[in-house]
């Protein structure tokens, strides 16, 4: 069960194996971002995968450099990332 508090956003993903299931709830930022940006959350949701990198990068780049996300373990979610409006 999960109580939801008046005028809240909250998301709610359902992370594991199908038997092992288990809810990560969220809490959403509706601010909105600043003028030609995006936001964007990132989650963890693998549960057979190992801690991950993220990278933010454009369609088809090469990884490298700093990761804008690192060592994300399965069920980190990233607080919520301001970048410039586009194709990543």
């Amino acid at each position: 069960s999960l109580d939801l508090a008046e005028d809240s956003a909250t998301t709610v993903i359902a992370t594991g194996l199908v038997t092992e299931l288990a809810p990560l709830v969220l809490e959403d930022d509706r601010s909105a971002p600043e003028a030609g940006n995006a936001k964007l959350r990132v989650v963890h949701g693998a549960p057979s995968a190992p801690n991950v990198d993220v990278y933010v990068t454009a369609p088809n780049a090469a990884l490298g450099g700093t990761p804008t996300l690192a060592n994300v373990p399965f069920r980190g979610a990233s607080g919520y990332l301001e970048v410039p409006a586009g194709s990543y």
